[in-house]
């Protein structure tokens, strides 16, 4: 799971991990008496009650739950938020009801070893389809619900992630889904064939694409044949008529052929709903690769503003995330997008005197490298 907020509590006698909904029933009671007692359901433990409370644990009638939880993460908990509560106390928020930003992370694993990757490759993979449906099982159904479905590669298991779209069918059939996803398994029609049959109507597959030639992309990539692959999946979507978004990470062994991408793009994938030119997230992998790959968006700045430029008026949706505005040439600015989630967005002191800080994406809290060249606008 995308984890947007996490704290260690005191746990006693927490024999599972837990999936919960902060319901509206009693959530208020939670936050009034800092505490409240949960019958035991599918949800908790097979005991008569399950506690949350940052009150320590009553020794003389202790009842399994959590204890001393942080008051401040309480007072943040809105009804509709889901948490992940495990048997060593760590309480993690995982979905927030009021976010636009939020996504199920399904997998660890993946089948491309990106140089510039913000995830931190774990000792113990593991696949986290489980834990995904039962989130998807518990959100409250809204008319304009949208999420993202991440990784890892989310289809390394098409199966798993057809039984994440049956769940969305059933509860929610107009969901906007957003699936990330490097392409590569695509390039099997039967695979396509067989995950288009079951997901929802409004799933925008959002697949990267970081050069014009397969020498580049698949040093990128680590991924020998990645190149051709993923064009071979964009393609058999488009059989489809399945609306496609190409997303392009600049780093620095992209940067000064952006307006040439933007070229093979339109001339080969005219039908892209949307391109997204990103600024990278300098955690995980791309930390540890930062000499090699990083590069400030001032440097790259006019053949940014080439490739944007040229796609804008070949009536292309063309979009740039993760940049703020300062870092930007003026003419392209209003292509800008407020793209970085609110859990992991900041601001630098130079941004208290901006105008534009309200439309500006900022900065992500978890690089380690920032752009630089900030000033106020």
């Amino acid at each position: 799971m995308i984890i947007v907020k996490v704290i260690n509590a005191v746990p006693f006698k927490i024999g599972r991990t837990i999936i919960l909904k902060m319901s509206g029933d009693f959530l208020p009671v939670l936050k009034e008496h800092g505490a409240v007692a949960l019958a035991a359901d599918e949800q908790a433990p097979e005991s008569e009650a399950f506690v949350l409370a940052r009150f320590p644990v009553d020794e003389e009638e202790p009842i399994p739950g959590l204890y001393e939880i942080p008051e401040d993460f309480i007072s943040g908990l809105n009804a509709g938020d889901i948490v992940k509560i495990l048997p060593n106390g760590e309480l993690q928020l995982i979905w927030e009801s009021a976010s636009r930003h939020n996504a199920v992370f399904v997998t660890d694993y993946c089948n491309s070893d990106c140089i510039m990757c913000p995830q931190t490759p774990e000792t113990k993979p593991e696949h986290h389809y489980e834990t995904a449906k039962s989130v998807l099982s518990l959100i409250d159904e809204k008319p304009s619900l949208s999420f993202g479905i991440t990784g890892g590669e989310p289809l390394l298991l098409p199966e798993k992630l057809i039984e994440l779209f049956d769940v969305c069918q059933k509860r929610f059939p107009d969901v906007s889904i957003q699936l990330l996803t490097n392409g590569r398994i695509l390039a099997d029609f039967d695979v396509v064939a067989k995950v288009l049959k079951n997901c929802p109507a409004r799933t925008l597959f959002c697949i990267p694409l970081y050069a014009d030639n397969d020498v580049e992309h698949d040093a990128i990539t680590g991924a020998s044949g990645s190149f051709s692959q993923s064009i071979r999946g964009i393609h058999n979507l488009i059989r489809f008529k399945r609306p496609v978004e190409i997303r392009v990470v600049m780093v620095k062994q992209n940067s000064k052929r952006l307006k040439d991408l933007a070229h093979f793009i339109f001339w080969n994938f005219p039908f892209a709903v949307h391109v997204a030119f990103m600024g990278m997230e300098t955690s995980g992998v791309a930390s540890r690769n930062l000499e090699n790959v990083w590069i400030d968006p001032v440097d790259y700045a006019e053949e940014l503003a080439q490739a944007v430029t040229f796609l804008h008026q070949r009536l292309i949706n063309v979009s740039i995330f993760n940049i703020p505005l300062c870092s930007l040439p003026e003419n392209i600015r209003s292509f800008a997008r407020d793209s970085i989630s609110g859990w992991k967005k900041t601001f630098v002191p130079e941004c208290n005197d901006c105008t534009k800080s309200n439309e500006c994406c900022g900065f992500f809290a978890t690089s380690v490298k920032k752009p630089e060249h900030i000033k106020p606008l």
